[in-house]
């Protein structure tokens, strides 16, 4: 679903384009590697992800990502589902058990203008924290099942150097 993003932040009336709500907030897993004390401005691009993924790493024990990827592709799903249909979300109008682009169309239809949603520091505030937590987990997930796919050896998450049990 593509959302147009007023931000009110420094320029208001500005617009971002988004194809994934989820991507609204994904930044600022990147501006934390910036703020951490090892951070050198000519890093590049690969090397910020590089760092963050570290961060994640050194910031969930083993436990925790195992409990993260011990379930059903379907359950994540369905998590994000239930996020999306939170009214203050903003990300879909709830009509009957759907969840629709506007209260008239189910899906934006070609050509059409995008819907604009206006984002607050209030609203930031609320759900960054969500929105990150669900990039973190799609990040363990996503590797999780990668290595299913390509290891033939590989089961379950293992330990990683930097991470507690």
């Amino acid at each position: 679903m593509q959302l147009v993003i007023d931000t009110i932040k420094d320029q208001p009336g500005s617009a971002l384009i988004l194809g994934n709500h989820d991507c609204v907030l994904e930044a600022g897993m990147f501006e934390r590697v910036r703020q951490r004390a090892d951070y050198r401005s000519d890093w590049s691009e690969r090397t910020i992800t590089y760092r963050a993924v570290d961060t994640l790493l050194v910031n969930t024990t083993l436990t925790e990502e195992k409990a993260v990827v011990g379930t059903d592709p379907a359950v994540w799903a369905n998590e994000s589902f239930q996020i999306t249909i939170d009214p203050y979300v903003l990300y879909c109008i709830k009509v009957g058990d759907l969840c629709q682009y506007t209260d008239t169309e189910p899906k934006l239809v070609e050509g059409a203008p995008f819907k604009r949603v206006q984002i607050t520091q209030t609203y930031l505030e609320k759900f960054a924290p969500i929105a990150q937590e669900r990039v973190r987990q799609a990040g363990f997930r996503l590797a999780h099942l990668i290595n299913l796919a390509l290891d033939p050896d590989y089961k379950e998450p293992i330990q990683n150097s930097t991470q507690l049990p």
